[in-house]
């Protein structure tokens, strides 16, 4: 069964299409914000050289924000399919901007101060 079969099958049945929405916003919100908080921060810093944890603590607190928005337009959307494919997409280009920020990170040479 493909993505899309298992996605147009879920949102056919609404018993399903409720259940979907709760892991939709529970279990794949919450990687998706982690991920995206964590690729920002690696990015950040790399970019801007500012301390990663400061960033971290920052996003956190925006994150909380940022989730319940996220929970709510899950629930209010009448696009299942749409949500989860934006959600979806959005985990993985967060471990990209993750991926990216490590490199950067790996390649930066400190600067020797005399």
């Amino acid at each position: 069964m493909t993505i899309k079969a298992f996605l147009q099958a879920i949102s056919n049945a609404k018993g399903m299409q409720i259940l979907w929405r709760v892991v939709l916003a529970s279990v794949l919100g919450f990687i998706f914000l982690s991920v995206f908080i964590a690729g920002v921060a690696s990015l950040g810093s790399a970019l801007f050289h500012l301390s990663k944890a400061t960033l971290m603590l920052w996003l956190m607190l925006i994150g909380i924000v940022l989730y319940c928005c996220l929970v709510m337009w899950i629930f209010a959307s009448n696009k299942l399919m749409r949500c989860s494919v934006i959600i979806i997409a959005g985990i993985v280009i967060s471990s990209a901007a993750l991926y990216a920020g490590d490199m950067l990170h790996k390649n930066h040479q400190p600067v020797e101060s005399r």
